[in-house]
């Protein structure tokens, strides 16, 4: 197996979100900590079929403030060096609470949610109607489904039967102050999206050979998948505390959280 095919580690993401979270005195650490598996699924499932290029496939990150996790998967895929990764929410730097095009993998703005999958959609279309074979991945969290705009996008691109959009959502059930049943009630996401004209599958978004596995079914229509996750996962003062969605860790928080992860190994 050559260089460009060996895989990422997730748990040396993790590593580099803590770190990187920790010298910048920042938060969104339990938001990016819930799509790390998920992230590295998918570059990894991009890695096995030589397709880690940006004319087979994309990632819109709709979920735009665990940016940090995405950061570090490239800094893991050797797209941007260790200096650039550690000017993350520094003066100047493009590498900021949300992604910016500038990024390397990144095609839009992420912030205000919901928007990521309406962009990703409609480069979804405009590639099936131009006869180009491009897939497209969104990163979707939870309390996007809050947002009318998320059901009426479901809606057109099961009605159109976009096959090309793969969307995972990232199931950790809270967001910013809340539990998201606290929020909004969805009972039947599945069924939901079904009824809308997807094909919809469950995994478990920890388990990255379970994402890459599911990654490699093909449809005739949009692909719901629904990664149940955890907010926070692999620290233990962090795992499903809402308060971890915007704090920034102390020293000792910071070498027990690096201490725990390592123990995962």
């Amino acid at each position: 197996m050559g260089q460009n095919r060996l895989m990422i580690d997730p748990l040396n993401v993790k590593k580099q979100v803590l770190k990187v979270a920790y010298e910048s005195n920042k938060g969104h650490i339990g938001s990016a900590l819930s799509i790390v598996d998920i992230l590295v699924g998918t570059f990894n499932h991009f890695k096995s079929n030589d397709q880690l290029d940006q004319k087979s496939n994309s990632i819109t990150l709709s979920k735009g403030h665990a940016a940090l996790a995405f950061y570090c998967c490239l800094f893991e895929l050797n797209l941007i060096s260790k200096e650039t990764l550690l000017t993350y929410e520094k003066d100047n730097s493009i590498y900021g609470t949300h992604p910016d095009p500038e990024v390397p993998w990144v095609n839009f703005v992420g912030g205000s949610l919901g928007q990521g999958f309406a962009f990703a959609t409609g480069n979804a279309i405009a590639d099936k109607l131009s006869n180009k074979s491009r897939n497209h991945y969104v990163i979707l969290s939870d309390s996007e489904l809050n947002a009318g705009v998320t059901w009426e996008i479901a809606t057109i691109a099961g009605t159109k039967e976009i096959s090309n959009l793969i969307v995972i959502l990232d199931n950790n059930k809270q967001q910013a102050l809340d539990l998201t049943k606290n929020i909004l009630i969805y009972q039947n996401i599945p069924e939901s999206f079904k009824l809308l004209g997807w094909e919809v599958s469950e995994i478990n978004g920890h388990d990255t050979t379970e994402i890459s596995k599911v990654l490699n079914r093909s449809y005739s229509k949009p692909h719901l998948i629904i990664a149940n996750t955890t907010f926070g996962a692999g620290i233990s003062f962090m795992k499903e505390n809402i308060a971890w969605h915007y704090l920034p860790m102390d020293e000792q928080q910071f070498n027990l959280a690096v201490n725990e992860i390592e123990t995962l190994k």
